[in-house]
């Protein structure tokens, strides 16, 4: 970026940041406006989150617009038809769509036993207290600019709550629907001492920009406080479009003898920086970490998943997998950190990437950061091509090219597909992986 260049992005900064402070939302409790002015203030002077070998400062977060107010979508029929197909007829449900607004269905039969499932200004509204204590714990208003951005500029959200030893039957369904001028939202998540708790995320475009068209901005944070004895399960499908650059990040801190387990598949068309990371507190607490990525076209992505372990006989497993077609380009950063203290800790973790193209290209970085001696850590990364002996073999049977090699890219993926518990989640993720590996 030239020094021009980076002068004209500043005062675009310096813009936003002016527009968001004179736009304050009303009605918010004082300590969340604080935060915002704060947040706007950092995106002047704030770093970017630290990214090797991308260069996302380049990408035009400035662009993210304020949301004009928009009423409540009543009928799930009001809304659009590839929104519609992510609905049951029975999971608590929050879509939030910009320029459309928010649609609830099936969250009042959760209430009577103390549930929470609502849209974020209703909790700012009905739960401030509440959403105080973990709202900007995880994912403060100065951290970095992005993040500055998303405490600035959200006006979207979903705050989930599930008290003390219940297990909710059946899982949250969170979809969040990108329009024209972008959308940012947060999603705060609080499981109780030994509750349990599953949800789905789904992000998407709706728009078909022309390719010459402002990119559509997404600034999306989730936090999620799992406390003592407590198992949250959070999937996460990205079908964003090509016109949409992505910026997700989900840190859960994890109590003791509580679990996270994370399913992801970034297999959109977006370019982006997203981020995964489980804070491991308390004693035998554990994550997992299961994750599928797919780039074609020229995408651009970097994907950082960390763990930090603090407790004692805390558990971290971490499985990605990625296949990259055309001029796709996407980095894989593993990092698994053991605090001094930690001892008994185990963190294992395993990054494996197909190249598909001879201009694609694939970085696996499995890091171990290891500060206690009373510990076991490991980590195997690869980065190759398709077996052609395989291929020959499967053409010999009768497939043509393209069949055997969709087959023998699934049994690639299969190991995590394997690992992700919800049939439905798995179903939409492999109709995600089938449409973009279908050129």
């Amino acid at each position: 970026m030239t020094a021009m260049s980076m002068d004209v992005q500043e005062r675009a900064y310096q813009a936003l940041a002016e527009r968001l402070l004179a736009h304050l939302p009303e009605g918010e409790p004082p300590w969340m406006a604080e935060a915002r002015r704060r947040a706007a203030s950092g995106l002047q002077h704030l770093p970017y989150p630290l990214v090797e070998k991308m260069n996302i400062a380049a990408w035009p977060w400035h662009r993210l617009e304020l949301p004009t107010q928009s009423e409540d979508v009543r009928a799930a029929a009001d809304l659009p038809a590839d929104v519609r197909h992510l609905l049951d007829d029975a999971s608590p449900t929050i879509v939030v769509h910009r320029g459309t607004g928010v649609y609830r269905a099936h969250t009042e039969s959760v209430e009577a036993e103390g549930v929470i499932v609502t849209d974020l200004a209703t909790a700012l509204s009905e739960h401030a207290e509440l959403l105080r204590e973990r709202l900007f714990r995880l994912v403060g208003p100065e951290d970095d600019r992005l993040a500055a951005l998303s405490a600035a500029a959200f006006r979207d959200g979903v705050f989930v709550y599930v008290p003390r030893g219940l297990r909710l039957e059946r899982p949250v369904n969170l979809v969040f629907v990108a329009g024209e001028g972008g959308l940012a939202t947060r999603t705060v998540v609080v499981a109780e001492p030994e509750s349990r708790l599953e949800l789905i995320e789904t992000r998407l475009s709706l728009v078909r920009a022309a390719s010459d068209a402002a990119p559509i901005i997404h600034n999306g944070v989730s936090e999620l406080f799992v406390e003592d004895g407590a198992h949250v399960l959070f999937a996460s499908v990205n079908r964003f479009g090509p016109e949409v650059v992505d910026h997700s990040r989900r840190v859960a801190r994890v109590g003791r003898d509580g679990a996270i387990v994370w399913a992801i598949g970034e297999v959109g068309h977006a370019n982006g920086m997203m981020a995964t990371q489980s804070e491991l507190r308390g004693e035998g607490a554990r994550a997992e970490v299961n994750m599928i990525g797919v780039g074609t076209g020229a995408q651009r992505n970097y994907f950082d998943l960390r763990v930090r372990h603090y407790g004692r006989h805390s558990e971290s497993m971490m499985l990605a997998k990625g296949i990259l077609l055309d001029q796709a380009q996407q980095i894989y950063n593993g990092v698994t950190k053991i605090e001094k203290k930690a001892t008994k800790a185990s963190g294992e973790q395993t990054e494996r990437l197909l190249v598909l193209s001879p201009e694609a290209r694939g970085d696996a970085n499995p890091i171990l950061l290891i500060e206690e001696n009373d510990v076991k850590a490991g980590h195997a990364a690869s980065v190759g091509r398709i077996d052609e002996l395989q291929l020959y073999y499967l053409m010999s049977r009768g497939l043509t090219r393209e069949a055997a090699e969709k087959l023998l890219l699934f049994a690639f993926l299969d190991p995590v597909i394997a690992r992700i518990p919800l049939p439905g989640v798995k179903a939409r993720l492999v109709e995600a992986i089938e449409v973009k590996l279908t050129r």
